[in-house]
């Protein structure tokens, strides 16, 4: 379990970076907890990017007003990962939109 959680993290931090910059930056994690900044802009916020990831399937908690915290189980799977994954391109690229 220990070694599914670091192969993962390290790929969903990878695959977050690879993401829209002006939308996710500073992606920071060990093992499968990760975090990310959202850029308030245009009134919205890391609250309104997580409920829209919530709309998406995706839980995560925003905190200290501009991070958004990612803690899935560890017995996460790489299909889980994938769809996660696409949630959250999904929900940046909405994000962006409302901008």
């Amino acid at each position: 379990m220990i070694d599914n959680a670091e192969i993962l993290g390290t790929e969903l931090r990878r695959e977050l970076k690879a993401l829209d910059p002006n939308t996710i930056t500073n992606v920071r994690g060990k093992g499968l907890l990760s975090s990310m900044t959202i850029p308030e802009r245009a009134g919205l916020s890391a609250w309104d990017f997580c409920l829209m990831l919530k709309d998406r399937g995706v839980l995560a908690k925003p905190t200290h007003g501009d991070k958004v915290r990612l803690a899935p189980p560890l017995v996460l799977n790489n299909e889980q990962l994938s769809k996660a994954l696409e949630a959250i391109a999904d929900t940046a690229t909405a994000y962006n939109q409302k901008l």
